[in-house]
């Protein structure tokens, strides 16, 4: 971690009031899932969609897998983006905005959980991908991880 998002975890966790989860580095990474599967306020709906990227074999597209990459309005913050979106965009955002010292620290708090989580998955994914059998959306890594097998996000 470079050294503000390291001050933004530390801050982020010591400002964490949410009770899905325990408030430690280990269980924040498993927030997203939880508040995913608790439906609070729609959010199964809402972020289910961000855990994942599906490329198709044959034609991989990434600009169509991420439903071609949709811009956040003006104002307003990752969290609260559209529920069309992959985690390829979604990672990118939340790594944005704990990097802006003016996003609040409520949004800084929920990048972060949403960031360990994404990135987690994605490395345990890419490590053990999983079997799905003749015909499964997989997609060879990008570099750096051009030398590993294929993953699923």
């Amino acid at each position: 971690m470079t050294p503000a998002p390291s001050s933004a975890a530390c801050s982020g966790q010591a400002a964490d009031t949410d009770s899905l989860t325990a408030h430690d580095i280990a269980s924040a990474a498993t927030w997203a899932d939880k508040f995913r599967d608790s439906n609070t306020n729609g959010a199964r709906q809402k972020t289910r969609q961000w855990h994942f990227v599906d490329i198709e074999l044959i034609a991989p597209d990434l600009d169509q897998a991420c439903f071609n990459h949709p811009a956040l309005p003006p104002g307003t913050v990752a969290s609260n983006g559209p529920a069309d979106d992959c985690v390829v965009d979604k990672i990118e955002e939340f790594a944005a905005e704990l990097a802006n010292p003016a996003t609040d620290l409520e949004e800084q708090v929920v990048a972060l959980k949403f960031l360990l989580h994404f990135v987690g998955v994605l490395g345990v994914t890419r490590a053990n991908p999983p079997d799905r059998g003749q015909g499964a959306a997989e997609a060879e890594t990008p570099e750096p991880f051009e030398n590993t097998q294929k993953f699923r996000g």
